[in-house]
């Protein structure tokens, strides 16, 4: 049951439905990004920062606090409904569900978001002090070592250390999940950037300047 209502959830597309307003008829499935003069990233998949990149970062803004929304509710419901001694592992369940069904809904050929606001929105409810643990460390990083993949889009990684940290096994388990899913559906994504390092890599101040003008 559990399950089933996250993946359920989860499918329901913040970005597609923002996009009947503000960019009907557009196929939002391939984004183009400028990183450089020289160098562009190609992302695949319907997500708040392809509709940002479109049409400005307040639609991609609301589009985010949806995704971030729907997960935390369906999170919240299960938890509140599931038997007290299964209260947190069927809260999990349903938080990994949903992002298996952001990134790859049963419909819409399967191709969703990549997953982190629905993390995000999940680990609110689950353990809301995990947010500004792992992505304060993880934008830390990015920022020291100049990379803009570390510290935008790194912090779900941190989740499975500060699971074990807290000897929260439902969370590890949890985290564990959305990670699998989180990166496979990133995976395109990560190897252009390690591409665009491997051919052309910047010094470290344009890597920073990266960072906060938020370019992954």
């Amino acid at each position: 049951m559990a399950t089933a209502a996250g993946y359920a959830v989860g499918s329901l597309s913040s970005t597609r439905l923002l996009a009947r307003f503000v960019a009907r008829g557009e196929d939002l499935s391939t984004t183009e990004y400028t990183i450089d003069a020289n160098n562009t990233l190609v992302s695949h998949g319907v997500s708040p920062s392809s509709l940002g990149a479109r049409h400005g970062g307040g639609w991609g803004g609301l589009a985010a606090v949806m995704d971030i929304a729907k997960a935390a509710a369906v999170t919240g419901v299960v938890k509140s409904l599931a038997p007290e001694s299964q209260r947190r592992p069927e809260a999990a369940t349903a938080s990994a569900a949903a992002v298996l069904g952001h990134a790859y809904p049963a419909f819409h050929g399967g191709l969703g978001g990549f997953g982190q606001s629905p993390i995000l929105g999940g680990a609110l409810v689950l353990d809301w002090r995990s947010v500004p643990v792992t992505t304060g460390v993880g934008w830390v990083c990015g920022v020291a070592i100049g990379d803009a993949l570390i510290a935008l889009e790194a912090w779900p990684a941190l989740m499975v250390p500060y699971a074990v940290w807290r000897e929260d096994r439902a969370l590890l388990l949890w985290s564990l999940a959305v990670n699998a899913v989180y990166w496979v559906r990133m995976a395109p994504e990560v190897r252009q950037r390690l591409q665009y390092y491997r051919t052309d890599r910047p010094r470290w101040r344009q890597r920073v300047t990266e960072v906060f003008q938020g370019q992954f």
